[in-house]
């Protein structure tokens, strides 16, 4: 399965959210309450990213990989205005 950040492809893990697969590849996402060890509470709003189709935004910390996922992150002037 594939997802692509910024026009970037990359492989996740089935299960993963967005974030754990940033994590994983050093794709740099900015969050601040996010830690593996601990429940995810969404509370930062750092880790915006947009759906490239639908121009949703969503916490990547609690958005769950799917195949063909089309991000924008430091592409989305939107996602940039809102994490300020």
């Amino acid at each position: 399965m594939f997802v692509w950040i910024d026009g970037v492809r990359y492989s996740a893990k089935q299960g993963e959210t967005v974030l754990q697969l940033a994590l994983r590849h050093h794709v740099s996402i900015p969050h601040f309450c996010y830690h593996e060890d601990l429940p995810v509470d969404a509370n930062c709003r750092a880790c915006l990213v947009e759906d490239a189709s639908t121009k949703q935004v969503s916490t990547s910390c609690t958005l769950p990989v799917s195949s063909g996922l089309a991000l924008l992150n430091e592409q989305s002037s939107r996602v940039k205005r809102l994490r300020k």
